[in-house]
Parts: C-alpha cells; structure tokens; sequence
C-alpha cells in the first residue's frame, strides 16, 4: 500500500505471488494439522 500525504492519495497494489516459492516456505514446523468439520451440512463434497 501506498500512502501520499500531499495528494491525499492511497494506492493498493496486488502482489503477483509464485506457487513454488510459496510451497518453499512450508516445512514440518509450520505445517497446520488437517481439520475436520464435521459432516456436510449442504451441497458439499467431502
């Protein structure tokens, strides 16, 4: 985000990420457990 206080302007930027640079990151100690919620409660496939 960037913020011009002169103009008064605010600009929100989208960031372009990489899937393989995201999946670098995950290692076994930050890795969540699975969850479960439960049964379906609608049209859900599980």
């Amino acid at each position: 985000m960037e913020v011009d206080p002169e103009s008064a302007r605010v600009a929100i930027r989208t960031r372009q990420y990489d899937l393989d640079d995201l999946l670098a990151g995950v290692t076994p100690d930050n890795l969540h457990p699975e969850q479960d919620f439960g049964e379906a409660r609608g049209n859900e496939e599980w």
